[in-house]
């Protein structure tokens, strides 16, 4: 099992009533002022948001925030959160590539 997938199970899976980290409410806030939520688009601007999923505020348990970014903008968004998270002292991976280059893996983070 990954790190991303204990984590995964952990806090989403287990559905364990946690409430959302006051931290990453904040950081929803934030970059949904950049790019907003879908539940938020109008029904004709829908097809042009960057979440597959939503509402961002429902994508966050505990200390985990999971979202999906359509693929055909996923560089510029990625790039746009690590930098935003990397402001606030949030570590940001992605479980798919985990590339060094952009994300820093949860491993890298704490040493393992």
């Amino acid at each position: 099992m990954t790190t991303f997938e204990a984590l995964y199970a952990a806090h989403v899976e287990s559905r364990a009533g946690e409430s959302p980290a006051a931290e990453l409410l904040a950081f929803v806030q934030e970059i949904a002022q950049t790019y907003p939520c879908i539940t938020q688009l109008e029904e004709t601007h829908a097809d042009s948001g960057v979440w597959s999923d939503g509402p961002l505020v429902g994508n966050v348990t505990g200390p985990l925030l999971h979202h999906g970014i359509v693929w055909s903008r996923a560089e510029e968004v990625c790039e746009f959160l690590v930098e935003r998270a990397t402001a606030r002292g949030l570590v940001v991976f992605d479980p798919q590539t985990c590339e060094r280059r952009r994300f820093l893996r949860i491993e890298d983070f704490f040493g393992r």
